[in-house]
């Protein structure tokens, strides 16, 4: 029997005292606003999170900046925690992150 691998989508605004160590910190978010900023955020990722989506030149942008790591770099993963999208090249000794249309498009969020 073949199994189909099966994807899921998550967000969520973390606190952190910090100030944004780990990833970009978006400081107009508040505890008074940071469930509505939750709840549209998510309504927004469901509004193209469709199949229809892929017909869409931005993300046919990404897709090939995606197929385009790939094949210069050999193995590129994604870093899809809640909060953030980087992509790093696992055969690389800098693996920095590199910004990419689909991190554009979550950076217009924050």
């Amino acid at each position: 029997m073949e199994y189909k691998n099966k994807y899921y989508w998550t967000f969520q605004i973390e606190t952190s005292r910090f100030g944004g160590v780990m990833r970009p910190s978006c400081d107009y978010v508040t505890d008074e606003n940071r469930e509505a900023w939750q709840r549209f955020v998510e309504n927004k990722i469901r509004e193209v999170m469709k199949p229809e989506t892929m017909e869409l030149l931005e993300f046919k942008e990404c897709l090939k900046d995606v197929q385009d790591d790939k094949q210069a770099n050999g193995s590129v993963s994604l870093d899809v925690r809640p909060g953030t999208l980087r992509m790093y090249d696992s055969t690389a000794e800098d693996v920095r992150p590199k910004q990419k249309a689909s991190e554009r498009i979550l950076q217009s969020f924050c």
